[in-house]
């Protein structure tokens, strides 16, 4: 696993050098903050970054991380809680800050990148490979996003890097150093239980080697897999402990699996709100579904079964559905790997749950090196077919960990489903696999003859792979995916919203609208042309957005409010509340409002229960609690002074 001296591969980097590439690619990513945040492209947090975020600030106030087990990952929200202020942007510059930082990890999982491919091919391979990081745009985006990307490729880097760089160390030392491999494959787990496959196939090499070494009559290698699974364990086990001890359930890490799973691998289902939904590799939600309110879809899961849910419960929902799937069509679901390995090595960062790759690349320079992940990949592939070219069987087991990591981390994700940030963590190691494939190459071309034509005959299928991947990638194939969603603008104009600045916000919408008419921008324009002040548009605007999805809750939670708050309309509003609970039962705003308009009509014996039901769904922290309990006890004492809406 380890090799004692140097690689034989024209010998190894000084540490000044290593420091210089770290620096040279922290200021690549200082440069991406720097024009990011003069163009205006971080404008605010979304979606999973957003939960994240409010999950920080509950654990900042004392709350926790709520009465549940972890929903997403564990602990990417304890990293945003050292950032006071983070779940308040854009209005503050705390996410700078997180970005700035994370920007710092970045650089070291490039000088990491180096250190793998040195030990892997040498110098000029831990050259290529640790430019070749600092400037692969897909990399120095995700190392500015608030998303978990950057910490677990930092940790799942440093593993490998602890797994393959060339040392003597043995007994206790070498233990240490297995010990670390096992703590940073535990945290990268903890940001996404991903990794933990990964953990298990090194331990499984490990005890392969073991054996092997055992049945040459060969002593040590004990000190290897022991302290590599009790690393993993040591930083695993309190998340699980936690979870047990908060919400009785037996989850290892987050309760998002069985989701997750069913996302990527459903098929045709003909029962109830599933019906005719198959899965396309990428993430495809379940009708109805609301990563704020409800991540792991407890609401679907709940009305599916007519009763209240846990969420080990709703998670094993989703993963038996998916697993009924597969049984019924084995065939269909193993094309469905197939499809998902090959979106894996697609030239698109599969741009869904945030801002794409793309539409930063566009309006950002730091992001414009011309190097797309699909040739990373067939490159990193094939790093032991070209190691063997001049150094032969010897040469190719140095790429044994990565290789194993790249593999075994690919197939964890294509169990699920695809996207650019779930990819790209192993794309550091998959560079240093690349630069190895390069430098090799290189090498067995100026080799003598019969390494020549070994080399030749590599690099022909090598640019064969890579140009017949455009009939599947390109305009009109089969797996064309296009580099941006459009949910790009829309979180512009919510930023502009958060910040005062409403006209501004309904041009973005409206520009967004001509370009790609969808329910949701719609939504977020009525927003803000009823905090500009245009009441009856904003109106009209949630009328459309209902025509066209008339279960859409938050929508008719919000045009509740406007009829009731705006033009003194109770009856309406109660009618409109009533249908944003029975489209969300677990939406705890909804039932409050709806209990305290019927307060305001003093129908107080129905409002009371509606008031119950609303506080104990709501978070301790959330910001009208304190005014639905007044409500509440307005409602049990049968009168007094009515509820005050802001």
């Amino acid at each position: 696993m380890t090799h004692g001296g140097t690689t034989g591969r024209s010998g190894r980097l000084a540490p000044r050098a290593l420091l210089g590439l770290g620096l040279f690619a922290l200021a690549v990513r200082l440069a991406f903050l720097f024009v990011g945040h003069r163009a205006g492209l971080f404008h605010g947090l979304f979606l999973d970054s957003k939960v994240y975020a409010e999950t920080a600030a509950t654990l900042r106030l004392g709350h926790g991380a709520g009465a549940h087990p972890y929903l997403l990952s564990p602990l990417y929200p304890y990293f945003l809680a050292l950032f006071p202020g983070i779940e308040a942007e854009p209005t503050t510059n705390a996410a700078i800050l997180v970005r700035a930082v994370q920007a710092a990890f970045g650089a070291g999982t490039c000088v990491l990148t180096a250190v793998i491919a040195q030990a892997v091919a040498g110098r000029r391979a831990a050259w290529l490979a640790g430019i070749a990081a600092a400037l692969f745009g897909p990399l120095v985006h995700f190392d500015a996003a608030i998303l978990v990307a950057c910490l677990q490729g930092f940790c799942l880097t440093l593993a490998v890097a602890l797994a393959v760089v060339p040392s003597g160390t043995r007994g206790r030392t070498g233990a240490w150093r297995w010990l670390a491999a096992g703590v940073a494959l535990g945290v990268s787990a903890a940001l996404r239980p991903t990794t933990l496959a990964v953990a298990c196939a090194l331990a499984m090499l490990l005890l392969f080697d073991l054996f092997a070494r055992r049945r040459r009559g060969e002593r040590g290698g004990a000190w290897s897999i022991v302290p590599l699974l009790l690393g993993v364990t040591l930083v695993v086990t309190p998340f699980a402990i936690r979870n047990a001890r908060v919400s009785g359930e037996r989850i290892l890490l987050s309760a998002n699996g069985g989701l997750n799973f069913w996302a990527g691998n459903h098929g045709a289902h003909d029962e109830g709100l599933l019906r005719g939904i198959a899965a396309p590799g990428v993430f495809t939600p379940p009708p109805g579904y609301d990563l704020y309110r409800d991540p792991l879809a407890l609401e679907l899961v709940s009305r599916a079964l007519e009763r209240p849910v846990s969420h080990a419960e709703a998670s094993a929902w989703w993963r038996d559905r998916a697993l009924a799937d597969v049984r019924a069509a084995p065939l269909a679901w193993l094309a469905l790997l197939a499809r998902k390995a090959l979106l894996f090595l697609h030239p698109v960062e599969i741009p869904q749950l945030g801002a794409s790759y793309e539409w930063y690349r566009e309006r950002a320079w730091p992001l414009r090196f011309p190097l797309d992940s699909r040739w990373v990949l067939i490159l990193a592939l094939a790093a032991p077919f070209a190691l063997r070219v001049t150094g032969g069987r010897a040469a190719a087991r140095r790429a044994r960990v990565p290789l194993l990591a790249l593999i075994v981390y690919g197939a964890a994700v294509c169990l699920f489903f695809v996207t650019g940030r779930y990819r790209a963590p192993i794309m550091p190691i998959a560079l240093a696999l690349a630069a190895a494939s390069v430098v090799e190459l290189a090498r067995g071309l100026r080799a003598g003859a019969t390494q020549r034509v070994r080399a030749l005959a590599l690099l022909a299928a090598i640019v064969a792979l890579g140009a017949g991947s455009r009939l599947l990638y390109g305009a009109g194939g089969p797996l064309e995916i296009r580099g941006s969603t459009g949910i790009e603008e829309r979180h512009v104009g919510m930023s502009l919203v958060e910040q005062g600045r409403y006209e501004e916000a309904i041009e973005v919408y409206r520009a967004a609208l001509a370009e790609r008419d969808d329910a949701r921008t719609r939504a977020n324009l009525a927003r803000a042309l009823r905090a500009a002040g245009r009441i009856e548009a904003a109106y009209d605007e949630y009328r459309r957005v209902l025509d066209e999805r008339p279960g859409d809750a938050v929508s008719l939670y919000e045009l509740g409010n406007l009829v009731w708050e705006e033009w003194k309309r109770p009856a309406e509003a109660e009618a409109l509340f009533r249908r944003a609970t029975a489209a969300a039962p677990r939406f705890a705003e909804a039932h409050f409002n709806l209990g305290a308009v019927l307060v305001q009509q003093r129908r107080f014996q129905e409002a009371a229960p509606v008031l119950q039901t609303a506080l104990q769904l709501a978070s301790p922290s959330a910001p009208w609690r304190a005014e639905a309990e007044r409500a509440h006890a307005i409602a049990l004492r049968g009168g007094g002074p009515r509820p005050e809406r802001d």
